[in-house]
């Protein structure tokens, strides 16, 4: 991987080939990253998508109009975390966990 892949956009990220793969490692050892469940699958929309769009929680009930600020807070804070996640996956030359890694270090 090289610098341009370590500084990508969170809709880079989430269309990036290896993201599943990705996804799954880091889960596997402690940083949930959960494609297509609630609030993954909101990643990369517009705010102004947010607003509009027909949303709902994973089991079928419409997120309510007034909760969709706390949801655009949300999906912003997971893309931060994705992102810092993708960057460390990427300096784990993407193997995994090395020892102690679960738990930050």
């Amino acid at each position: 991987m090289n610098a341009d892949e370590r500084e990508l956009s969170i809709e880079a990220i989430l269309r990036h080939p290896d993201y599943l793969r990705f996804a799954e490692e880091v889960t596997a050892c402690g940083r949930q990253v959960c494609p297509g469940k609630f609030p993954w699958r909101f990643m990369g929309l517009s705010d102004a998508e947010i607003e509009t769009a027909d949303l709902r929680f994973d089991h079928g009930t419409p997120i309510r109009p007034d909760l969709r600020d706390v949801l655009k807070s949300l999906v912003r804070f997971h893309e931060r975390l994705v992102i810092e996640h993708w960057q460390w996956w990427l300096s784990n030359q993407c193997k995994g966990v090395p020892n102690g890694a679960a738990n930050g270090t």
